[in-house]
């Protein structure tokens, strides 16, 4: 699907179903209802931090035995197409596509959710599927978004820390203030937005509740 920005007139092509848009070049958020672009008077801006991520942009996983991150059972590095080629290296683990950063601050410091495709892997992973990357101090969790509803009022958001819930328990309930985004998502988006949270653990796996905007997005590991 192909959109035009009303503040600068450069063209989009997005996928289908997706509900905000940041415009690449001018930075004006734009929302899409009833496949029409809606005007919000609003930009984002988000300030770079050194990272192998970016919107936009193509990334493969490796093994790395070394490092601390996980996928797919196994320890993992991200690394650029750039840095795959310099490398020379033939095998990969899966192939992402990064089409939308969120980033979130509270008194504990920021972290980024990168919204990926994994494009090409080795497990048979559902392409449609819809996965975010948390990336906070250096560490990453992937998890797929598993549901995404509009209602805010989910029962977890009542529990405490430390209950039981699903077979999960609960690690941490927290807010966090929308600092900005970049990118497209299947969800409205507003930087001016608090997002509630709440982390899940189980044996050998996570869980997030998440609030953003008018909907509740439950994200599982894989």
């Amino acid at each position: 699907m192909e959109i035009t920005c009303p503040s600068c007139g450069a063209r989009h092509n997005i996928q289908a179903g997706m509900l905000s848009v940041v415009c690449e070049y001018c930075n004006n958020i734009m929302k899409i209802e009833r496949d029409e672009v809606v005007e919000t008077g609003q930009k984002s801006f988000i300030l770079p931090f050194p990272t192998v991520f970016d919107v936009g942009k193509y990334f493969y996983v490796i093994e790395n035995k070394k490092s601390n991150d996980k996928l797919f059972g196994k320890n993992v590095e991200y690394i650029s197409d750039k840095e795959l080629y310099e490398r020379k290296l033939k095998d990969y683990i899966a192939k992402l596509y990064v089409y939308g950063q969120i980033r979130y601050t509270n008194d504990g410091g920021f972290w980024d959710d990168w919204f990926v495709r994994i494009l090409e892997n080795k497990k048979d992973i559902d392409r449609n599927k819809n996965f975010v990357i948390k990336e906070n101090e250096g560490l990453i969790n992937i998890q797929y978004i598993s549901k995404i509803q509009e209602d805010i009022n989910h029962e977890i958001f009542s529990k405490s820390v430390g209950l039981s819930y699903n077979g999960y328990f609960i690690q941490e309930i927290g807010t966090a203030s929308i600092e900005g985004f970049k990118g497209d998502f299947p969800f409205f988006v507003d930087n001016q937005d608090n997002s509630k949270y709440v982390d899940l653990v189980a044996q050998n796996t996570t869980a997030e509740y998440k609030i953003i905007g008018n909907n509740t997005l439950f994200l599982q590991g894989i």
